[in-house]
């Protein structure tokens, strides 16, 4: 019995060394360990274990934005790596940007709402949009869709930096916004929020 036991630890053993390499292999560990990878091509490429990853806009906003900058993360519950303060929520609570854009009586209103937050700009990721869609707290439909916020996100903030690939094993967008004072004269040609929606129609959900 004591050498039955043993041999099953043994073999337990190998078969838990086998699997930690394998499953670190496929997700590139090892090679990051290795030093084969830098820091900064590990978190910004997807890989089974991480989804979606949004390190390429955490890094443009350290670099870039003012040290008094305060973010909100639209789409994206993750916000570790952002070196300024930010408002984020988990994707079982409520967004306050929606929250703030389902009382607001106009986009005006909601910007002003916004700004008593101190928010500063806003990084958006529509792909965990899409990827949350199931989610009224990530993802609310009423308040998506409405005219209110399509003004808003044309006429209210200015893009500083994108990040979008559509295909490949890479897949993202990511877009940093800055919130105006004003209203522009000329709406920005895309809302990322109204093209989300778009693509789950056609797709049926």
């Amino acid at each position: 019995m004591r050498a039955a036991a043993w041999a099953a630890l043994v073999v337990g053993s190998l078969l838990g060394y086998q699997c930690a390499w394998r499953q670190g292999m496929g997700i590139g560990q090892w090679a990051f360990v290795r030093g084969q990878v830098t820091r900064e091509d590990y978190l910004t490429r997807q890989r089974v274990t991480y989804g979606l990853p949004y390190f390429s806009a955490a890094r443009w906003i350290n670099e870039n934005l003012p040290p008094k900058a305060k973010v909100l993360v639209l789409g994206e519950s993750r916000a570790f790596y952002l070196e300024r303060d930010f408002v984020a929520a988990t994707v079982y609570d409520h967004n306050p940007f929606w929250t703030a854009a389902a009382s607001a009586a106009d986009a005006a209103d909601l910007s002003a709402r916004l700004g008593a937050q101190g928010v500063t700009h806003i990084l958006m990721s529509a792909r965990q949009l899409h990827l949350r869609h199931d989610s009224p707290g990530v993802l609310p439909r009423a308040a998506a869709g409405s005219a209110l916020v399509d003004d808003f996100l044309r006429r209210w903030v200015d893009v500083l930096w994108e990040d979008r690939e559509d295909r490949g094993g890479n897949p993202r967008w990511l877009t940093v916004y800055r919130l105006r004072r004003e209203a522009a004269a000329a709406p920005l040609p895309v809302n990322p929020v109204r093209m989300v929606l778009g693509i789950l129609a056609q797709q049926g959900f």
